[in-house]
């Protein structure tokens, strides 16, 4: 997204090996992203120091005053010498990081040693989102993406200023969570024997589709997530798109024996209102909560 106010000035900021980081307190996490970030491709370590010191420095400063930029917002001044990323909040911090790190070349963001003159322009930058609710979905219970994928997902969310993490986990087509007090559904409802071929054309590829996150898999997705400010919304759909529960526990339904889906579209099968049925949803979402 382009900033709100961008000032270009003559000159550059040229990133060096001893290039230092200035933080403190509640700005040190953004310093830790900074300095991972320039690591691979650059070569460099810069290091993290507490007050100014000679030479080029990036200045990182939490400012409760700089209200006006709201709790996502930041200011970035770039001269021959300094970067200095200004917010009221951390997230605008992190923001004005992502921000700097895109004025390198984009080389930046190769994951190994590249060979060159790490040069921003000099600029005067302020930003702040006009969307509080930015975000994008992943629909892992029709196409499961491992773990790793879903990691780097919410990385370049973050490089784009997404701060909402939408997470698709259950559906007809596949059950993607794993619910300790239900097993077979992870058991039995993760995995569709095929998939069909385009829009329901009645062709299938014949072969199963299958794949869960455990809990542990996703405390460390949110925690993760958290950490580059974003929020994991988990949809957990009910009392339709059903149908790999209701294959896994078939009292949940009808009581007909069902497999999970392997066509897209709406199913008519949807779960009962049966006490029990009520008590398998509480439950489903008391875990997925405390997650």
């Amino acid at each position: 997204p382009a900033p709100v106010k961008t000032t270009v000035r003559p000159g550059s900021f040229t990133l060096k090996s001893d290039t230092a980081i200035v933080a403190s307190g509640d700005a040190l996490p953004t310093a830790r992203h900074l300095q991972q970030w320039f690591a691979k491709p650059t070569g460099y370590k810069l290091p993290i120091v507490g007050r100014k010191q000679d030479g080029t420095r990036i200045q990182l400063i939490l400012d409760p005053k700089l209200t006006s930029l709201g709790s996502e917002g930041y200011r970035l001044k770039v001269d021959t010498q300094t970067a200095v990323i200004s917010a009221a909040k951390p997230a605008g911090l992190f923001y004005g990081a992502q921000t700097l790190r895109q004025l390198f070349p984009s080389s930046i963001y190769s994951k190994s040693k590249v060979q060159a003159t790490w040069t921003a322009r000099n600029v005067e930058i302020e930003d702040m989102p006009r969307f509080g609710w930015r975000g994008a979905m992943m629909d892992v219970a029709r196409h499961f993406r491992p773990k790793a994928d879903v990691l780097k997902f919410i990385d370049t969310l973050a490089m784009q200023k997404i701060n909402v993490l939408h997470m698709h986990l259950t559906d007809d087509q596949g059950w993607r969570v794993e619910i300790k007090k239900y097993p077979k559904l992870t058991e039995i409802g993760s995995v569709r024997r095929e998939t069909v071929i385009g829009r329901n054309s009645g062709k299938y590829d014949g072969i199963p589709h299958g794949g869960f996150f455990t809990q542990k898999d996703l405390r460390e997705i949110v925690k993760y997530a958290a950490d580059r400010h974003i929020t994991v919304v988990p949809e957990i759909d009910m009392p339709g798109h059903m149908i790999a529960a209701i294959a896994s526990y078939p009292e949940l339904g009808d009581g007909g024996q069902h497999e999970v889906m392997r066509e897209w579209g709406v199913a008519d099968r949807v779960l009962n209102m049966k006490d029990s049925t009520i008590q398998f949803c509480k439950d489903v979402l008391d875990e997925v909560m405390a997650i």
